[in-house]
């Protein structure tokens, strides 16, 4: 999960910001923890080294959105740093606090794709995970994994339009895996990322229907809710 924080002060540009990371959470299948701030003051005050990337107003009433970039750099001095503005003049002196980019008001989302794909690619990954198919390790990153599934022998890890063969139980491929990864029957482990719905017993995977196991249902469908929920925190 991809931790962003947005530091602007006017509400209609906060929600905007907002919507394009659940639109493009959604295209993408990747999943934001999204934490707002109205004030730079309140943000460096509870700022935790836990964000991935960071949207910055400069204009802003109390402390000036430059001045928390300084703040920011002596706690922090990797996260990502995306500057939203109307005033390209403090470019050159936002490159001094390593700002990746400026987002310029009015939003665009488009331009807003582009640059956090490229920012996204800039975040250093630790949960990859290595897999042993046959003879070769192939390193994955988890949120391509639409599901796993239990052949009795193997478990089958469903990437795209690839399958790899592993020689593990369900239970040891799944302790690997974070939250987003949720059990439906004794068979499958789906990645809550790439369900498009589910009703009754069945879950569609990307197009794909899995059932539910009586057992597992009241516990899938709870997990499912909150993972709805927190694309929307």
């Amino acid at each position: 999960m991809i931790r962003i924080a947005i530091v602007e002060d006017e509400p209609d540009f906060q929600q905007q910001l907002q919507n394009y990371l659940i639109r493009y959470g959604t295209e993408k299948k990747c999943r934001f923890r999204i934490s707002t701030f109205c004030d730079a003051a309140s943000f460096l005050a509870n700022y935790r080294r836990d964000y991935d990337l960071v949207f910055m107003d400069i204009k802003m009433p109390g402390i000036h959105g430059m001045e928390a970039a300084r703040q920011l750099r002596r706690m922090d001095e990797h996260v990502i740093l995306i500057f939203i503005t109307t005033m390209l003049q403090y470019a050159i002196e936002g490159y001094e606090v390593g700002a990746l980019y400026y987002l310029l008001k009015p939003l665009d989302y488009h331009e807003f794709a582009l640059k956090l794909t490229s920012a996204l690619k800039r975040i250093s990954r630790t949960d990859i995970i290595l897999i042993r198919s046959g003879q070769k390790v192939h390193r994955v990153d988890p949120s391509q994994i639409r599901y796993l599934e239990s052949d009795g022998h193997n478990i089958l890890y469903h990437i795209g339009n690839q399958v790899l063969a592993r020689r593990c139980s369900l239970r040891h491929a799944g302790s690997e895996l974070d939250n987003c990864f949720i059990r439906c029957s004794s068979s499958f482990i789906v990645n809550l990322a790439h369900v498009r719905s589910h009703q009754g017993d069945t879950v569609d995977v990307d197009g794909i229907a899995l059932h539910i196991s009586r057992p597992q249902r009241p516990l899938f469908t709870q997990a499912y809710e909150k993972y709805r929920e927190d694309l929307y925190v």
